[in-house]
């Protein structure tokens, strides 16, 4: 065999890797919002939920949390809400989770509660996981939380994995009553 004919096909199997698919390099996608549509709303347009924010801005209180960090507060009024948070990825979940103070996750239902050290000393918050499988991707997984009138809560250490081991920055969410929070 000639060097040209060699080089030749060398080059043919490399156009040939060409027209296959991209790799996934795109990390999973969060979203909140309300079960009703109008109990929640944010102060990020990136959230999900309504992009009404507070009218005066957050308080002086809430100052720790980074400029455009994704919030979502609940309304005055009510006795209960329900926030969705929705992981969702083209080539599947491989793994979903959150940790919330207060509330009840209600679905999946959920009574699992880890200690996590907090300004007031420790304190247990429920923690919930959920792996998926490349066998039988799902490329959305959903999970409600139910809150109470009053619950004020952080969500934190809420992020996704995708199949293709693509993830998320870690999003913290502060969850109470508008009257609370806005300045």
């Amino acid at each position: 065999m000639t060097k040209a004919p060699a080089a030749l096909l060398a080059a043919l199997v490399a156009l040939a890797g060409c027209g296959g698919p991209e790799a996934d390099t795109s990390a999973p996608v969060i979203t909140f919002s309300s079960a009703s549509g109008q109990a929640f709303f944010s102060t990020s347009s990136a959230v999900g939920a309504s992009n009404r924010g507070c009218p005066g801005g957050l308080s002086a209180a809430y100052s720790a949390f980074p400029p455009g960090a994704n919030f979502v507060h609940v309304r005055d009024g009510g006795a209960t809400a329900q926030l969705q948070v929705t992981f969702a990825d083209p080539a599947g979940i491989q793994r979903a989770f959150l940790q919330i103070p207060t509330g009840t996750l209600r679905s999946p239902a959920t009574n699992k509660t880890v200690p996590i050290a907090t300004a007031a000393g420790v304190s247990q918050v429920y923690e919930y996981n959920f792996f998926g499988s490349a066998d039988a991707p799902q490329t959305a997984h959903r999970v409600t939380i139910d809150l109470t009138h009053g619950d004020g809560n952080r969500v934190f250490n809420v992020f996704a994995i995708d199949l293709a081991d693509n993830q998320t920055e870690t999003i913290n969410v502060l969850v109470g009553e508008a009257s609370n929070l806005c300045g």
